[in-house]
């Protein structure tokens, strides 16, 4: 029988490569908009489960993934606007 944690982490991982690979379109406009909606999910489930682990898991898939598009860079442009906020 599986636990609950286990669980949690199962579909903690999957959300989290839902993040990382994100598909691409080829319109720079688009897929960095596309990376701001996934930073404004991401922040708003970090919120709810106080999931800062979450955005290093993330990071990490970004690097591992050798690549770069607009999408990350949306998306690291609506994660760095928070922080700014934030300060």
């Amino acid at each position: 029988m599986v636990d609950q944690q286990t669980l949690n982490t199962s579909a903690l991982r999957e959300e989290i490569a839902g993040y990382i690979d994100m598909p691409e379109t080829g319109d720079y406009a688009v897929d960095c908009a596309t990376g701001r909606r996934f930073a404004d999910a991401i922040i708003a489930r970090m919120s709810e489960d106080a999931g800062l682990p979450m955005l290093a898991r993330v990071t990490r898939g970004a690097v591992e993934s050798g690549r770069w598009t607009p999408m990350h860079a949306g998306f690291y442009q609506r994660i760095a606007d928070h922080c700014i906020r934030a300060a």
